[in-house]
């Protein structure tokens, strides 16, 4: 995840993508001080255009290089300002607030949970998040208390303490908004399965492309992976939630999905040769019982078979 400093540099210089933009203008929106400090920004590039740039050297390399820097490590707490002294006058202006910008802010957290794996998460105002196997959370805790953003890849529980301000969960295909309520996000790259389980969650498409839905509790809200549907459906709180115990439950998933639960569930590896099956189906895989299990259920259902090559690797195929 790009943290909103780098969002910044984005959006100022117009490179910055819809779906970006979208992030952006949710931390702008999360506390009148990330708009200030977006609009201070801002300033300072607007009043550098203006400055005196007669001299000649390759000012569009070193940026791009300096640029690339910050993408190289987001623990990162130092820049070689050598570098950088043969920037133009505005460049160089402009480098010196985002250079003191950027050691001061930078302080983002990645959290990750391994493959057959759950692992539980207190964030810094003592909100909750439990994340399922193979998930991960980026945030920035320097100024957690200021803006509560968080980018999710995977699935997981949310109890979320209330403040004045808001809650935001974004992944790749919705951005979930809360201030106190609990919540699951699904989001394993099949599209995304957004959860209400106590209070109200507000949820949109990161493309706004669809009317953001209010979901209450037992309601929950589904983003296809294509991007073309964004709709409510009614929701099994204590399947939607049985992963925690091991009792992982899917709903309308093709075999891909499946499979791809099974090797973040069970940390293993498993090839497909079976013919492209895009039906859906319901599975029920026990997390707490042998793998064989789970994949016995799973070609029983779609007339496969399974071989095992060795250790926790297998074959499926027609």
């Amino acid at each position: 995840m790009k943290s909103h400093k780098q969002l910044i540099i984005k959006k100022i210089t117009q490179e910055i993508s819809p779906d970006e933009e979208l992030i952006l203008e949710e931390w702008m929106k999360s506390n009148p001080q990330n708009l200030n400090e977006f609009n201070e920004l801002l300033s300072t590039w607007n009043t550098s255009q203006r400055l005196d740039k007669t001299v000649i050297v390759n000012s569009e390399d070193a940026w791009n290089r300096f640029k690339n820097s910050l993408n190289q490590s987001s623990s990162r707490q130092s820049v070689n300002i050598k570098k950088w002294v043969a920037l133009p006058v505005a460049a160089s202006f402009l480098l010196a607030i985002l250079l003191s910008y950027f050691l001061s802010f930078d302080d983002q957290t990645t959290i990750q949970s391994p493959l057959n794996t759950i692992q539980s998460v207190v964030l810094p105002d003592s909100s909750t998040i439990v994340l399922n196997a193979g998930s991960s959370i980026t945030y920035t805790s320097k100024d957690w208390l200021d803006q509560r953003l968080i980018q999710l890849t995977g699935e997981a529980v949310f109890d979320v303490k209330k403040s004045e301000v808001p809650f935001v969960v974004t992944t790749e295909q919705s951005v979930t908004r809360v201030i106190g309520t609990k919540f699951n996000i699904r989001s394993r790259g099949f599209g995304d399965k957004i959860s209400c389980l106590e209070g109200i969650v507000d949820v949109a498409d990161m493309n706004e492309t669809n009317k953001p839905l209010r979901l209450v509790k037992g309601q929950g809200a589904i983003a296809e992976e294509n991007g073309e549907s964004f709709h409510q459906t009614e929701i099994d709180l204590t399947r939607t939630t049985g992963w925690i115990d091991g009792n992982i439950f899917l709903s309308n998933v093709t075999i891909a999905e499946a499979l791809d639960e099974i090797e973040k569930q069970f940390s293993a590896d498993i090839q497909y040769e079976g013919a492209q099956n895009q039906s859906e189906y319901n599975f029920h895989i026990d997390r707490n019982s042998p793998i064989e299990k789970s994949l016995t259920i799973i070609c029983k259902t779609t007339q496969l078979s399974f071989s095992k090559i060795d250790g926790k690797r297998f074959r499926i195929y027609d």
